[in-house]
């Protein structure tokens, strides 16, 4: 059977699905979609946290009542969209009881996480397996 449709030679086919294949790794590249999140792992807090604020630069989000999240064993994570994919940040937190804690210059890393450990009247920080 005879066609006037062109034939696809081997050649411009892979050469097609390799200038594709470069075409999509340098778009990926140059424009990162991907959302900036990370989480903190609250831990050890003798009373149930009411508010938490968290501040980076002159940006603040207020999480009033919080809805924590369960991640593996720890049932009191909370995770939230960041500016950048590193920095650090502030961070409030206030319990049903009226104790307030802060901490500064906490460090954040994208798709990462921090334990947040309350210690006697004080917070402190551990980055959760990530350096």
């Amino acid at each position: 059977m005879k066609t006037d449709l062109p034939i696809i030679k081997r050649g411009a086919f892979v050469e097609g699905v390799i200038v594709t294949l470069i075409a999509f790794f340098l778009f990926n590249y140059f424009f990162d979609y991907e959302e900036k999140v990370f989480g903190l792992m609250f831990n050890s807090f003798d009373n149930q946290i009411q508010e938490v604020s968290v501040t980076f630069n002159n940006s603040q989000i207020l999480f009033a009542q919080p809805e924590f999240q369960s991640i593996g064993t720890n049932k009191n994570t909370l995770k939230f969209l960041i500016p950048n994919n590193s920095g650090r940040l502030n961070l409030k937190v206030k319990t049903i009881n009226g104790q307030y804690f802060s901490l500064n210059a906490i460090e954040y890393k994208s798709g990462e996480f921090n334990y947040i450990t309350q210690q006697d009247e004080k917070i402190i920080y551990i980055k959760a397996h990530w350096q």
